[in-house]
């Protein structure tokens, strides 16, 4: 199996399985940029994910997103995973802060 086919392997992880097919190419072209980037720029490029996905007119649901890091950090290091958690937080927070009160 080249590594290529190891780098694809989350894509036909069950739990995805509801993601939409725009969402999943979306996905997979986020992953491929990402791929052959060093530890020090992957954390600013995952940062910058999400202003990505909303000028691109992708909106992913808290569950997607928690689906998805939850695929893509599997084989992270305990550090790597520590980290997405700490970004995944922040974000919820901002969320919060700028969901319109009713």
């Amino acid at each position: 199996m080249s590594d290529n086919d190891n780098n694809n392997n989350w894509q036909n992880d069950p739990s995805l399985k509801n993601i939409s097919a725009d969402k999943m190419q979306y996905l997979m072209k986020m992953m491929s940029e990402a791929n052959g980037k060093d530890k020090n720029s992957m954390m600013p490029f995952l940062m910058g994910l999400s202003s990505s996905s909303e000028q691109s007119g992708m909106d992913f649901s808290d569950s997607e997103t928690d689906m998805i890091l939850q695929v893509l950090s599997q084989k992270m290091s305990p550090e790597e995973k520590s980290k997405i958690d700490m970004i995944r937080n922040i974000s919820r927070m901002i969320a919060m802060k700028n969901k319109p009160k009713k």
